[in-house]
């Protein structure tokens, strides 16, 4: 190398922001940037430990393992590259690195340590390798920004406490490798609306989805057999709870304070529920009485004689279900689509209140209703005041605007095909189209109900249409019996006689009624 370029390099160099780190290096408090060198395999424990004004840090693709409390409270350090052999985050590495983001875990990660991002708030997504197969206590408490974050088929075992406070965490599927959801698991994450607990799961633990306040749906797979105390405690979103029919334990204030639950069945299987399990669950204590007791004898009896609604709520095989509808396999020979269970509630209502919507099954329902009027999905209400559509309207579930439309074009493509008006048949499918994923649950309801109002008055328009016809023409025949043939003026004002005259005043009111008494619909928009 010549001097000069000897010169360029030391130039470059000294102008760098980054210091050169090798082991032994004695870091000031002022840095701002690291380059770890190249020849360096194990970084120290406490290495870069409370250095608040650094920024980045570059690590070296030979590097192996990072200590203990590396970059504990590196308060401003927004990046790190991890290289590619790293197998494991240890404890308390990157603890209160508030400014971290764009964090990109590496290939090969077997372990993520206890509180290892603890408080990290700025880390907004991570994926998880395929190998990773733990991750420890308080991992990732308090990191209020993370919305998304893959667990692998890989993984074996979750820490307790390791999402508190994640309170931009909107959905989170649990592996079937991991057999129990540990204490305080998800508590407080407050945007969390969807769970995917897997076959393989046998406890949900203590206090483990605490404050979960946008939490809607859960079903507990078949393999669960107990639900630890205060499990659910304060999911005050909790509409519908699908237990299987392996569990045997519920404990204490498991559900307490679900004021919105109204969905629920408690399988045979349970012989050990705790009396403070359903404390605060105001809608579902309002349908019996204060009495626990009363109560869990209630929902264990809900489904007793009542084999479509069991089918319908216990659809964890739906090929099953399917093919019962279809043999009528079991079925009381009185029961039917319009039959209720002791909540008032529809085999429609079952299926929208479901986690996993399944649109087959509701064609089967809707194919085993032999009633003309179709309307029961907007207008049979259950003992919380709701209709089908309503709790279709606040379903989280990905598919649930494909399952709202293609009910409504189903249920309505009968009765427009009847009178074979293409002019409807555009208007109604307009109407549907326009239920997009952008909506709000509210938005929802109003789209659907105008779309069975636009129906309903179509319906209406048609009938007054043909009985003006009707009472026209024997008015005219009546006229021409005592006289001459009416000439075109008097066939006019014979006409609107009949309309105005007649049917306007004397039927009008009466087939206004399905339109007037429609269950569907709120003050939002009436």
């Amino acid at each position: 190398m010549s001097s000069n370029e000897s010169a360029q390099e030391e130039d470059a160099i000294s102008t760098s922001p980054f210091l050169h780190y090798t082991s032994g290096t004695i870091v000031p408090p002022c840095v701002t940037h690291i380059r770890v060198d190249e020849t360096v395999e194990v970084l120290e424990e406490n290495a870069f430990k409370e250095l608040l004004d650094l920024l980045a840090v570059e690590l070296p693709h030979a590097l192996r393992c990072i200590g203990k409390m590396a970059f504990y409270c590196c308060v401003n350090l927004k990046t790190v590259n991890f290289p590619p052999q790293l197998i494991e985050i240890p404890e308390d590495a990157f603890q209160s690195c508030r400014n971290l983001e764009d964090v990109v875990l590496p290939a090969k990660l077997e372990i993520i340590g206890a509180r290892a991002f603890f408080e990290c708030e700025s880390i907004t997504e991570l994926n998880c390798p395929e190998t990773l197969k733990v991750i420890g206590k308080g991992a990732f408490v308090h990191c209020r920004s993370l919305v998304s974050m893959n667990l692998p088929d890989s993984l074996e075992a979750l820490g307790d406490r390791t999402f508190v406070d994640c309170e931009s965490l909107k959905t989170i599927n649990v592996p079937s490798g991991i057999n129990k959801i540990q204490r305080g698991t998800f508590a407080h994450c407050h945007s969390l609306a969807h769970v995917e607990m897997s076959e393989g799961l046998e406890v949900v633990g203590e206090g483990a989805f605490w404050f979960c306040i946008s939490l809607t749906r859960v079903r507990i797979p078949t393999t669960v057999n107990v639900i630890e105390t205060s499990a659910f405690l304060y999911c005050t979103s909790l509409e519908s709870v699908e237990v299987s029919y392996g569990i045997y334990y519920v404990g204490p204030m498991a559900f307490q304070m679900c004021e919105n639950l109204v969905n629920i069945a408690l399988p045979p299987s349970l012989n050990d529920v705790s009396k403070t399990a359903f404390d605060g669950c105001e809608k579902l204590m309002d349908l019996v009485s204060s009495d626990s007791e009363k109560l869990f004898s209630k929902l264990r009896e809900r489904f007793d004689g009542l084999s479509l609604h069991r089918l319908c709520y216990d659809h964890q095989n739906p090929f099953i279900v399917s093919d019962a509808i279809d043999q009528d396999n079991g079925f009381a020979e009185s029961e039917n689509t319009k039959t209720v269970d002791t909540l008032g509630m529809l085999p429609y209502h079952i299926l929208s209140l479901s986690t996993k919507l399944d649109l087959g099954l509701f064609k089967k329902l809707l194919m085993k209703d032999q009633c003309s009027n179709k309307l029961a999905l907007v207008s049979e209400t259950d003992k919380f005041g709701k209709c089908p559509m309503d709790y279709l309207c606040g379903s989280n579930e990905a598919n649930a605007i494909h399952v709202v439309r293609d009910i409504l074009a189903l249920v309505t493509a009968d009765r427009i095909g009847i009178l074979g008006l293409e002019r409807w048949k555009m208007e109604v499918n307009q109407g549907i189209e326009h239920i997009v994923y952008g909506d709000v649950p509210s938005a929802r309801r109003k789209r659907i109900y105008q779309v069975y109002r636009n129906l309903l008055s179509n319906e209406r328009l048609e009938a007054t249409s043909l009985l003006e016809l009707v009472v026209w023409k024997a008015e005219i025949e009546s006229l021409t019996l005592q006289s001459a043939p009416l000439n075109g003026e008097e066939r006019r004002a014979c006409r609107i006689k009949s309309g105005v005259g007649i049917v306007i005043p004397n039927v009008m009111a009466f087939i206004s009624d399905a339109i007037d008494e429609l269950s569907f619909k709120s003050e939002d928009y009436d």
